[in-house]
């Protein structure tokens, strides 16, 4: 294939992606369906995708094991099919997939040994999880390996130790507000600080560590849900699905709320009033759901 083509087709995967992420699951599916015709591996990443945000788990599972028996030797196939086991809480089969991801040359050992440790406190082996972490080699994913140490001090039900550590180690600077791009390992380092602060009934800041959850990782439901809790307001018609579009701070937002203003609402109460919206869009009659924006914002 030639350099034009590959090009071609890289722009393809890509645009198919951010369709997918704007809300856009049937052009994607569509999509992923043309590239596995075409013997692509990122059409079986698309389609499992395009099947994790509707939820449906078992599909993407599907999907996934299929693509592993077209390209066996592809690690990555096999790490997506154990964080899928391990969604589904089916720990046996993701330990196994798990194993199998190591046994390949290349491979991202120190994030499986991350994903291996978060399944350990998942099946509450807390102990395990604790000396699994001590005893891996941490360069890459510090800040995901703490927030594991976090967690599982978070499950012991050891509040004042969760908050207790994060004081010493973080301080004031921890709320700085200086975070200038996603940090999954310090949005659930935040998240559980908050939690443990709700747990004890200290709801002002848990709120701030919340909010810190949110803007640091997007797509942090968990502390979503929470915060929308801790704000007395209802949360099932206004779940946020958010996605990094590229590496750009430039994120998609859908949110399902009544209507484009009380969305617009909601997203700045979370931001900052000083969002840009730079493009909203209105989607009908999906299921029961009264409306779905998407609205595009700048940070």
């Amino acid at each position: 294939m030639d350099k034009q083509a590959t090009s071609s087709t890289d722009k393809f995967i890509q645009d198919a992606f951010n369709t997918l992420y704007k809300g856009g699951q049937d052009e994607a599916k569509a999509a992923a369906e043309h590239l596995i015709k075409n013997r692509n591996i990122n059409g079986y990443n698309l389609l499992s995708e395009c099947f994790l945000i509707d939820g449906d788990v078992t599909k993407a599972l599907a999907v996934v094991t299929e693509a592993i028996k077209v390209f066996p030797e592809q690690w990555q196939l096999w790490f997506k099919k154990a964080n899928i086991h391990s969604a589904m809480n089916s720990f046996e089969e993701a330990h196994s997939s798990y194993k199998k991801t190591l046994e390949f040359d290349g491979v991202d050992t120190e994030l499986i040994s991350l994903n291996i440790a978060v399944l350990f406190c998942k099946e509450n082996r807390l102990d395990e999880a604790l000396e699994f972490i001590k005893n891996s080699k941490v360069e890459d994913y510090k800040a995901e390996f703490d927030s594991v140490r976090y967690r599982i001090i978070y499950q012991l039900g050891n509040y004042s130790d969760v908050i207790s550590t994060f004081d010493s180690e973080y301080g004031d600077a921890g709320l700085l507000d200086n975070d200038d791009e996603i940090n999954l390992g310090m949005s659930d380092i935040y998240f559980y600080v908050g939690k443990a602060y709700f747990n004890i009934g200290v709801k002002d800041k848990a709120l701030q560590l919340l909010r810190k959850a949110i803007q640091t990782d997007f797509r942090n439901m968990e502390a979503m849900s929470i915060y929308r809790e801790l704000q007395n307001k209802e949360t099932d018609n206004e779940k946020l699905y958010l996605h990094q579009i590229e590496r750009s701070r430039k994120l998609v937002v859908t949110t399902l709320a009544d209507s484009e203003e009380e969305a617009v609402g909601f997203i700045k109460e979370i931001f900052g009033e000083d969002i840009i919206i730079a493009e909203a869009t209105t989607i009908n009659n999906q299921e029961n759901i009264k409306y779905k924006g998407i609205i595009e914002i700048t940070l």
